[in-house]
């Protein structure tokens, strides 16, 4: 389980690291959706070490929820889910998004990653 765990955690590394390079070339729409990716891998390794299970969602409000992810960092994962909603698919309205705002989703990540590794 521990390895599962540390692949997660490697995963949402990775994610994070990618929403740099996107911020830095100015694609904010992938840069955002990568934060999303970071953020849901980083909880599915504190749901795993919690239960011992995986949930198939994207739903981060859910999976912050499950863990008892702080109140303070719940209120990203709302905002976060909506943009993984309208980056992924074509029916929903865009997302306009800015360098500002890419750049609060990426330290909101950094963040939340850091939690969850103080988790397992």
């Amino acid at each position: 389980m521990r390895k599962e765990i540390e692949n997660w955690l490697a995963r949402a590394e990775k994610d994070l690291a990618t929403s740099i390079y996107l911020l830095k070339g100015k694609k904010y729409e992938a840069a955002a959706f990568f934060c999303q990716q970071c953020v849901e891998k980083a909880l599915k390794a504190v749901l795993i070490h919690q239960t011992k299970k995986i949930v198939k969602t994207h739903d981060l409000v859910f999976l912050a929820r499950a863990i008892h992810l702080p109140q303070d960092l719940e209120e990203g994962c709302k905002e976060l889910t909506m943009i993984y909603i309208s980056t992924r698919y074509p029916n929903i309205p865009e997302t306009t998004l800015e360098k500002e705002r890419t750049r609060k989703f990426v330290k909101f990540s950094k963040e939340v990653l850091q939690w969850a590794k103080k988790q397992v």
